[in-house]
């Protein structure tokens, strides 16, 4: 919601914008856990929460709060460290099992790309690029990529997450 509340502030302008923007920055800075996750309040999914974490550096480079870079730094670090040798991000299903949603696996890839670029990081956003071209090999010469993939960017599945498949183009792009 940052990154949107964002958009709409640079839209828009209004205090009030940027207001909702703090509070939920300091909001995300108490439930942070000790290790850069986010535990509290999401599903199993731990490395797609570098949407939140990017939207935290975000606000710092607007806002000049650098306890909200840091929280986001943090979290990247976190879900670089479930980051296999493969470029699969461990932790991204919505339960325990070995297989993600396209969705959950872009979530990662876009949140440490755009950390990535907004800080200058080249190991952020080469790590973003490691996860993203095994899943991109996956894209059928039709355009078609099945909805999951598992740590061996394998999948059975047969049908398409249609966000994932969005969200992985634009990280392509």
């Amino acid at each position: 919601i940052i990154h949107s509340l964002l958009d709409h502030h640079n839209e828009q302008g209004g205090n009030d914008l940027m207001e909702a923007c703090i509070k939920s920055a300091e909001w995300l800075l108490k439930v942070q856990s000790a290790d850069g996750s986010w535990r509290q309040f999401t599903f199993h999914q731990l490395s797609s929460n570098t949407m939140t974490a990017s939207a935290l550096i975000r606000l710092a480079s607007i806002t000049g709060e650098k306890e909200y870079e840091l929280a986001g730094e943090k979290n990247i670090e976190f879900a670089l460290g479930l980051q296999a040798e493969n470029g699969y991000f461990k932790g991204n299903g919505f339960d325990s099992s070995s297989t993600a949603f396209t969705i959950t696996m872009a979530y990662s890839i876009a949140g440490v790309l755009e950390a990535g670029i907004l800080t200058g990081n080249e190991r952020w956003k080469n790590a973003a690029l490691k996860g993203l071209v095994p899943v991109m090999n996956k894209v059928n010469e039709n355009g078609f990529l099945v909805g999951m993939l598992d740590e061996n960017f394998h999948s059975d599945s047969s049908f398409s997450c249609l966000p994932g498949s969005c969200l992985m183009a634009i990280n392509a792009y």
